[in-house]
């Protein structure tokens, strides 16, 4: 329930964006996978948190807009 309320905060999505972006970028610089089969997992994951950043930042801005207009539904 917690995470429930925070999420309705536009500042905290757009944190948590950021860090997902942050790992994203950094994890090549330490991460470093001997096989294929890592490779292409950690090339998954980084796509993942790439997305999670870019979705994460859309619904913090949606959110900051209709605080912004007053319409809170």
């Amino acid at each position: 329930m917690i995470l429930r309320n925070r999420l309705q905060h536009p500042k905290t999505l757009f944190r948590l964006g950021m860090l997902c972006l942050l790992i994203g970028t950094l994890a090549p610089w330490f991460l470093h996978p001997t096989s294929d089969f890592w490779q292409g997992f950690i090339d998954g994951v980084r796509g993942v948190l790439f997305g999670l950043s870019i979705g994460l930042c859309l619904w913090s801005a949606r959110l900051s807009g209709r605080r912004r207009c007053g319409s809170e539904s």
